[in-house]
C-alpha cells in the first residue's frame, strides 16, 4: 500500500455490507489515508445497486482528476502559523484565576449540581492528564454519550486540551440514528452513561470504554499535562438534525470552534457579567470558552416541548441569566404553561437582555408573546445550520415591519459573513452562479471563517456542498433583498417541481396559515419530479375531520395562492417533526403519506 500512496483512491463502501463492515473501511483508511471515502447510508454488498448516486459520484470524481489532484481535500495548513489566539480553554482558566469562587455552570435536573469555576478548570486538567494516561491521544476520536451537563462540558474540554475529537451524537437523534452515526464516525474511545455504554457494544471500540461514573478515578491519575495540541487538529464531529435523510457527521478543527466563539462574542458583545440560559443544550459547551456562566434548565433535551415556564424561570434565577437561546417548540411551550407563574417567577426574566429562538421558522405571534414575557430583552432569531452557525440574523421589530409574504425573513449576515445566491433551474437544480441580484429564488451559499471543515466520510456530499471554492452550499432555497437581508423559502430536497417549474414551500404555508381555521399548514409535492402536483396539508383547532378537507374550506385555501394550482388539501392530527427541535416539518413523510391517502389507502 506503501507505493499507492500518491494514487488517486476513492473508496464507495456500503456499511451494510454483512461481511465487509465498517472495520475494514478503518483499516483500508488507516492503510491509505489519503483516499477519498464515501460511505452510503442504507446500502450494503452490491453498493452500485443499492444507491444510484454511486455511477454519477464516481464519474464526477474520476473527471476531477483532469484536475489537480490534492492529496488530503482538506484545506492545507500552512507551515508558519498566525499568532496565537485565546485556545478553547483559556477562557475557562482565565475565569478560574480571576473569580474562581464564582458560578460556572448549573444543573437544574434532578437533584441539581453548581459548579464553580476553579472546580471545573481543575477537573478538565486532571481529566486531561488522566485520559491521556489511559491512551486517549492527539487524533484520536472519543465519542460522549454523556447527558448536557458538567460531565460532559468537562469531558469535552479535557478532550480539547489533549487534541482529541470528540463524536457528540446526542439524544436528540433517536437511538437509531445515535447508532448510525456512531457507526459513521468509527470512534476509538468511548465515555457513556451506562445505556450509552449498551449503545455503543453495536460498534467496534479499539480503546477506551469508560463510565462516566468512572471519570472520577481516571482524574485521579497522577499523571503529566500532554503538549498543548495545535489549533488544526479536528476538534469535533457534531450531526445535522437528520430532517432531511440520514443525519451528517460535520467535522471542525479546533480553529473554526474558535472562530464560532470569537463570532458569538462580538456580535453579542458577550462579557463575563453574562450568563447563558442554555434552553438548546449544545449552546452550554460555549460558556466555559466564554468565560461566561451557564444554565441548563430543568427539561427532557430529546423532546424541547417539554419546557415550562416555571423550569425557565428557576433556570434564569439561578444565574442571572442575560442570554436565552431556545427553539420555537420550547418556547411555545413556555408560553403555554406561563399562566402559572407568579409574579416572584416572572420577576426572573427582567435579567435577560437577549433571547435567541432559532432551530426552525419561528411565528412573529409567538415572538410577540415571548416580548411580553420577557419585556426588558431584544428578540432576535438566528439563522444558521450545523456546518456554520450563526449566518444571519433579524430582530423583532424587523420581521414585524416586514410586508413581503414569500419565506422567513432571517436578516442580514453576521459580521464575517457572505450570502450569494446559486439560481434554480426549471428542474429545481441549482446550478446558476453564484450572484446578490436581489429577487432570485436559488440555493442560499455561505462563507465564513468559522464554518465548518468537512463533511466526515462523506466525498460526495462534501464535494457537492464546496464546489463553489470557499463556499458552504447549505441546502436550503432562499433570496436576497436589495438591501441584503435574506429570506429562507424552504430546503432543496422540499422543492415541488410542477410542469410550470419549481414551486418552494414555505411562503404557500404562510400565507395559508393565515385563514382562521389552519393551525399549521405544509405544502408538499406528489408525482414524478417535474410533473409534481401541489398539496397542502394542514392541522386545526376546530373540529374539522381528518382526510380530505371539504369543498368549501378549500376553495378558501386556493383563493390565498391563486397563482398555483393546489390538486388537493389534507387535514390530520399534526404535522411530523424532527426529534432535535420538534420544529422542523418533515415534508418527505408528508408527502408519502398525501400519496397514500389520495390513492386510497389510510
Amino acid at each position: 500500500m506503501e507505493n499507492l500512496a500518491e494514487v488517486p483512491m476513492l473508496l464507495l463502501w456500503g456499511p451494510g455490507d454483512p461481511v465487509f463492515s465498517d472495520l475494514y473501511l478503518g483499516d483500508l483508511m488507516s492503510r491509505a489515508p489519503h483516499a477519498d471515502v464515501h460511505r452510503y447510508e442504507g446500502a450494503r454488498h452490491l453498493v452500485s445497486e443499492d444507491d444510484e448516486r454511486v455511477f454519477p459520484d464516481l464519474l464526477r470524481w474520476v473527471s476531477g482528476l483532469t484536475r489537480v489532484h490534492q492529496v488530503d481535500s482538506r484545506p492545507v495548513i500552512p507551515d508558519e502559523q498566525p499568532p496565537r489566539r485565546p485556545r478553547l480553554w483559556d477562557g475557562l482558566h482565565e475565569r478560574a484565576e480571576r473569580t474562581p469562587g464564582a458560578t460556572a455552570l448549573v444543573e437544574m435536573s434532578g437533584a441539581g449540581r453548581r459548579v464553580t469555576w476553579r472546580r471545573l478548570a481543575d477537573t478538565v486538567d486532571h481529566l486531561a492528564a488522566g485520559l491521556h494516561a489511559r491512551g486517549v491521544e492527539p487524533g484520536d476520536r472519543v465519542s460522549l454519550l454523556i447527558p448536557p451537563g458538567a460531565d460532559l462540558i468537562a469531558t469535552v474540554y479535557a478532550c480539547w486540551r489533549i487534541g482529541a475529537c470528540v463524536v457528540i451524537a446526542d439524544a436528540g437523534l433517536g437511538v437509531k440514528g445515535m447508532r448510525r452515526a456512531l457507526r459513521g464516525a468509527a470512534p476509538d474511545h468511548v465515555i457513556a452513561i451506562t445505556p450509552g455504554l449498551a449503545l455503543a457494544r453495536t460498534v467496534r471500540i479499539r480503546g477506551l470504554r469508560c463510565s462516566v461514573k468512572g471519570l472520577a478515578e481516571i482524574a485521579k491519575i497522577d499523571a503529566p499535562m500532554p503538549p498543548e495540541p495545535p489549533e488544526s487538529v479536528d476538534a469535533v464531529v457534531v450531526f445535522t438534525s437528520g430532517a432531511t435523510g440520514p443525519a451528517k457527521g460535520v467535522v471542525y478543527r479546533q480553529s473554526q470552534v474558535a472562530g464560532t466563539r470569537d463570532v458569538l462574542r462580538q456580535h453579542y458583545a458577550m462579557t463575563s457579567s453574562d450568563a447563558i440560559v442554555a434552553a438548546f443544550a449544545p449552546w452550554a459547551v460555549f460558556g466555559p470558552t466564554l468565560g461566561v456562566a451557564s444554565v441548563l434548565p430543568d427539561m427532557d433535551v430529546t423532546k424541547p416541548r417539554t419546557l415550562q415556564a416555571a423550569a425557565l424561570a428557576a433556570a434564569t434565577a439561578a444565574v442571572d441569566g442575560t442570554l436565552l437561546w431556545a427553539s420555537p417548540a420550547a418556547l411555545t411551550n413556555v408560553i403555554a404553561t406561563a399562566g402559572d407563574l407568579s409574579p416572584i417567577q416572572r420577576h426572573s426574566f427582567d435579567s435577560l437582555r437577549l433571547v435567541l429562538a432559532a432551530g426552525a421558522p419561528v411565528p412573529v405571534q409567538l415572538l410577540h408573546e415571548i416580548q411580553q414575557l420577557v419585556p426588558n430583552a431584544d428578540i432576535r432569531t438566528p439563522y444558521g445550520m450545523t456546518e456554520v452557525l450563526p449566518v444571519s440574523e433579524v430582530s423583532l421589530p424587523e420581521i414585524a415591519m416586514a410586508t413581503e409574504i414569500n419565506g422567513v425573513l432571517v436578516g442580514a449576515p453576521v459580521g464575517g459573513v457572505e450570502i450569494m445566491i446559486s439560481a434554480l433551474d426549471t428542474e429545481g437544480r441549482a446550478g446558476g452562479a453564484l450572484t446578490l441580484k436581489a429577487g432570485v429564488t436559488g440555493e442560499i451559499c455561505v462563507k465564513a471563517d468559522h464554518m465548518r471543515d468537512r463533511y466526515d466520510r462523506l466525498w460526495a456530499t462534501n464535494d457537492l456542498a464546496s464546489r463553489d471554492l470557499g463556499w458552504h452550499r447549505t441546502g436550503d432555497v432562499g433570496h436576497l433583498e436589495t438591501s441584503g437581508r435574506l429570506w429562507v423559502e424552504g430546503r432543496m430536497a422540499h422543492l415541488i417541481v410542477t410542469a410550470g417549474g419549481p414551486v418552494t414551500p414555505v411562503g404557500i404555508e404562510q400565507r395559508i396559515q393565515q385563514l382562521p381555521f389552519v393551525q399549521w399548514a405544509a405544502a408538499v409535492g406528489i408525482g414524478p419530479t417535474g410533473n409534481q402536483q401541489l398539496i397542502i396539508v394542514i392541522t386545526s383547532l376546530e373540529n374539522i375531520a381528518h382526510g380530505l378537507l371539504d369543498f368549501d374550506r378549500v376553495q378558501l385555501v386556493r383563493e390565498q395562492v391563486p397563482e398555483f394550482e393546489i390538486a388537493a388539501v389534507l387535514v390530520r392530527n399534526e404535522l411530523p417533526v424532527d426529534i432535535r427541535h420538534n420544529s422542523k416539518i418533515d415534508r418527505a413523510e408528508l408527502s408519502n403519506w398525501a400519496d397514500s391517502v389520495l390513492a386510497g389507502y389510510r
